[in-house]
């Protein structure tokens, strides 16, 4: 009987250590998965890293090449005519360009193979595009057309997701307060002038000229108006017609738009288009027409387009540059919008003398444009 016992014993024993080698087993196994778990974690952390900054050494390529086009324009390697040579619609082949050109070798950094490849340069594109123009600061743009213009359309949204279209319209001098429309999220108010700019620039004939209307967001506005005086008239703050499809704003990121028809002919000679922005910061896309509606291009904005590449990684970035950036502007932006400004010293006619108004007995305040009737 004690042996049977004995031998009981040790069969139970048998069993425990049984179990406790399939539980090291498991245990083994699930820390075999994290082990291979957090190692794949790690290599797609570090595979990430790695994409992020050939992207980054991409991107830059791409801005060096738009940087070596830009050169080489103000140079004179890249020109219309030799733009005409090439084929139309795709990358152009800087390997015909002078070899003095910064485009002409495209390789940046051989050891790393960093360097941007396809080029497109557009010197004379169909239309105007911005978009980098903070509320409340102004842009121009001075430029020639391929044809006499006749009408320009201006279109417009919001570039930073503020789309309400206004279902009121005033036009009362004053404007909404800044927290009350950006509050309701509504689409920017522009103020936007267009000037043609003869071969002699007079102060009359700028007057004369110049087309000037605060471009209102509104359900009900209108699709079309003439800058010229007349019926169908252009209003000093005109309604726009704004409306999105049933995709909403993203199926129309442009959702207003105005015909300026009949504007003061300049031939082909300068155009000064000058804009400046309420509320939100807009993106403006400017087309224009002759006179049998054809489309004309504009000659004064650059459109380039360079892909950067980094190893297996490529950036592609399309810009917008002013041709007039890098030189003297025609007229500053100041001297497109006056503000009311009370002088407080005059010169007399033929005469070097200098004297302060305030001094000056007023008999009519209501022809004093500083008050000065007050401090008498």
């Amino acid at each position: 009987m004690n042996m049977l016992k004995t031998r009981k014993n040790k069969i139970k024993d048998d069993e425990n250590g049984f179990a406790s080698l399939v539980i090291a087993l498991i245990v083994i196994v699930v820390l075999g998965l994290l082990t291979v778990g957090f190692a794949q974690l790690a290599r797609r952390e570090q595979q990430n890293s790695l994409n992020n900054a050939l992207a980054n050494q991409a991107y830059y390529a791409a801005e060096s090449g738009v940087n070596d086009t830009l050169k080489d324009i103000a140079d004179g390697y890249i020109n219309q005519a030799w733009l005409n040579s090439e084929p139309a619609g795709g990358c152009l082949n800087t390997t015909g360009l002078n070899q003095n050109a910064l485009t002409y070798n495209k390789v940046l950094n051989a050891a790393d193979y960093i360097g941007y490849s396809c080029l497109m340069v557009n010197l004379s594109p169909s239309n105007l595009t911005f978009n980098n123009t903070p509320p409340g600061q102004g842009q121009y743009v001075e430029f020639t057309t391929t044809a006499p213009i006749s009408n320009l359309t201006v279109q417009w949204g919001s570039a930073d997701g503020q789309n309400v279209i206004p279902s009121t319209f005033t036009s009362d001098d004053e404007f909404s307060p800044l927290a009350t429309w950006n509050k309701m999220g509504q689409l920017p108010v522009l103020q936007f002038n267009f000037t043609p700019i003869q071969s002699t620039v007079t102060r009359q004939g700028l007057i004369s000229s110049t087309s000037n209307e605060y471009l209102y967001p509104y359900t009900g506005g209108s699709t079309a108006c003439s800058v010229s005086s007349g019926i169908g008239g252009c209003t000093p703050v005109q309604p726009v017609k704004c409306a999105y499809p049933a995709g909403g704003p993203a199926a129309q990121p442009l959702p207003c738009s105005i015909k300026l028809a009949n504007v003061p002919t300049g031939g082909v000679g300068a155009y000064l288009i000058h804009f400046l922005p309420y509320y939100d910061q807009p993106y403006i896309y400017i087309t224009a027409t002759d006179s049998m509606g054809n489309p004309v291009n504009f000659i004064g904005q650059y459109q380039i387009d360079v892909t950067g590449y980094a190893h297996n990684v490529l950036r592609r970035i399309q810009v917008r540059i002013n041709s007039s950036s890098g030189s003297e502007p025609l007229l500053p932006s100041s001297a497109i919008e006056a503000q009311n400004i009370c002088k407080r010293e005059d010169t007399q006619p033929a005469n070097t003398a200098y004297w302060n108004p305030q001094s000056r007995p007023v008999t009519n305040s209501a022809t004093d444009p500083c008050n000065l009737s007050r401090n008498q």
